[in-house]
């Protein structure tokens, strides 16, 4: 492999390593926005009961969000994400 070949490989990866970390960051926002619109929604007087326990469902729902957050944390920290 050329050293241009090798260099157009290295400025790739690096272009992933920052979507990946930009896309992580917009998850984490993405999934903290949800929890407090569906904690708000559950605590909220007036609501019919049937979309207050629908808003709690969502809430409790979100562990697989959180879990698939904390395994692409712990990707990217592992080896510089290689």
């Amino acid at each position: 492999m050329d050293d241009n070949t090798e260099g157009r490989l290295l400025s790739d990866v690096t272009k992933l390593r920052v979507m990946v970390s930009r896309l992580t960051a917009l998850g984490v926002a993405n999934t903290s926005a949800l929890l407090k619109l569906s904690l708000v929604l559950a605590e909220g007087e007036g609501l019919p009961t049937e979309t207050r326990q629908q808003a709690v469902e969502v809430f409790k729902g979100m562990d697989e969000q959180m879990e698939i957050l904390q395994e692409l944390s712990e990707i990217m920290e592992t080896n510089d994400g290689r």
